[in-house]
């Protein structure tokens, strides 16, 4: 008599999942050398600011950019936060924490040492979130 085995593939947990959207954003952020800005008109027309970007300049991503695939990124959600994560392949119950990873990216614009400010930013959103860094 055969027997049916069913296999469950593992679950990610939220704690699990927060670890490796963490891991992902921090990696890629010190991976491609600093944040990632992009240079806006001013409403004068006269000025060029330089902001974050979830796409910036020579490809860099900013540390939620790193986290929206590439297919679905579209340039009309720079200068805002995703309306519906799940569109971006990211979870509505992390949206706080995705908050915080992208304050700790945006954070460091105003430091002369950008990534190592990012960095001492992602360690305090790892230890509210009690993550490894």
């Amino acid at each position: 008599m055969p027997f049916d085995f069913i296999v469950e593939t593992p679950v990610e947990t939220t704690q699990q999942r927060r670890q490796r959207l963490f891991n992902t954003a921090l990696e890629g952020v010190v991976r491609q050398g600093g944040l990632s800005l992009r240079a806006y008109l001013s409403f004068d027309g006269n000025t060029q600011n330089i902001r974050c970007a979830y796409r910036g300049l020579d490809g860099r991503k900013c540390a939620v950019g790193h986290l929206i695939p590439d297919h679905l990124y579209r340039p009309y959600i720079e200068g805002t936060f995703p309306k519906n994560l799940e569109k971006y392949g990211l979870h509505e119950e992390d949206r706080n924490f995705l908050r915080q990873l992208q304050c700790a990216h945006d954070a460091s614009l105003d430091s002369s040492n950008h990534l190592m400010r990012f960095r001492d930013h992602m360690l305090h959103v790892a230890c509210s979130y009690g993550l490894e860094f």
